[in-house]
């Protein structure tokens, strides 16, 4: 229960920043070249970042490794292999 409630958490912090980012925008806070350099850099950067720190923070070696070959396999359609 514990860790759906920290999924939630994580996704609501990231709709209220989407729902006010879009609203300042609405309201003219930002001009249109900034607002395309402010979602290229959450995109390219900052999201890619913040699944890194997640993974590393949340998981340890040992789980990374296992939950990679799970993923591989099925990917990859081989889920005889495990």
């Amino acid at each position: 229960m514990a860790a759906i409630l920290h999924a939630l958490q994580g996704i609501l912090t990231i709709v209220i920043m989407i729902a006010t980012g879009f609203y300042l925008s609405r309201k003219g806070w930002f001009s249109e070249s900034f607002s395309s350099a402010v979602a290229q850099l959450v995109t390219k950067v900052c999201l890619p970042t913040y699944m890194i720190v997640n993974l590393t923070v949340n998981f340890s070696h040992d789980q990374l490794i296992e939950k990679h070959g799970k993923y591989y396999q099925l990917y990859t359609g081989n889920l005889a292999e495990g």
